[in-house]
């Protein structure tokens, strides 16, 4: 009875022990615990890739426009109102004249010369009303021209260079064959004095051909012959 009353006393105290286990959470092995696969490596997600910028196409540079050597306008007043006779064949013409010869100025391409023996030679023609135009001088001076007749050196007048240094001399004439010194210089310090030569030459003319003469010719007469019988 005794080892009855023990045996249930047994089964009751087994049946609870069970009854406590299902009723108790299960503690779950970690990973890596208790031969359990190892944990995964956790990879790190790299941040999105940006696109590169694209570079900005360059804007061609435009190419400058060679500007043509603008000559001083025919407006400038460079010679008196009434015709200047010089002397040895040079007279400056008047005012009216000058605005006539002015549309159409020579420019004399190379600078003036240092000395009176390396000026430019310009050759002009007799008679003729000529507009020259200087260059490579101070822009904005005022510079006195002087001619050299019979040894000495004559006025022709003032004139004022412009913002590239153009100079136009006074319009003149020379009446007179020869070579004439021409030299301009800086009004009031007289520290630049530049020289040309001029050379008068005769206008050209030109010899019309003769046309040709008309030879005659005169007709010979066919001689007649006689038959003699």
């Amino acid at each position: 009875m005794v080892k009855r009353r023990r045996a249930l006393a047994g089964a009751a105290g087994l049946a609870l022990a069970l009854g406590l286990l299902a009723i108790a959470p299960t503690a779950q092995a970690a990973c890596g615990d208790y031969g359990e696969p190892p944990c995964p490596t956790q990879t790190a997600t790299p941040p999105p890739t940006q696109p590169p910028a694209p570079s900005p196409t360059p804007t061609p540079s435009r190419t400058p426009t060679a500007s043509p050597t603008p000559t001083p306008t025919p407006s400038e007043v460079t010679n008196p109102q009434n015709a200047t006779v010089i002397g040895g064949g040079i007279i400056v013409v008047s005012e009216s004249v000058a605005q006539e010869v002015q549309v159409q100025p020579r420019l004399i391409l190379q600078p003036l010369g240092l000395t009176q023996a390396k000026g430019q030679i310009v050759v002009i023609t007799r008679f003729a009303a000529h507009a020259v135009v200087a260059q490579f001088l101070k822009p904005d001076v005022t510079y006195l021209t002087q001619i050299k007749v019979k040894d000495k050196w004559v006025a022709l007048g003032e004139t004022d260079s412009n913002g590239i240094g153009q100079l136009p001399i006074p319009v003149f004439r020379a009446t007179l064959l020869g070579t004439f010194p021409l030299r301009v210089v800086e009004q009031g310090t007289g520290r630049q004095v530049r020289y040309m030569t001029l050379v008068v030459k005769p206008a050209s003319t030109t010899t019309p051909t003769p046309a040709p003469t008309a030879t005659r010719v005169t007709a010979t007469p066919t001689p007649t012959v006689t038959r003699q019988t």
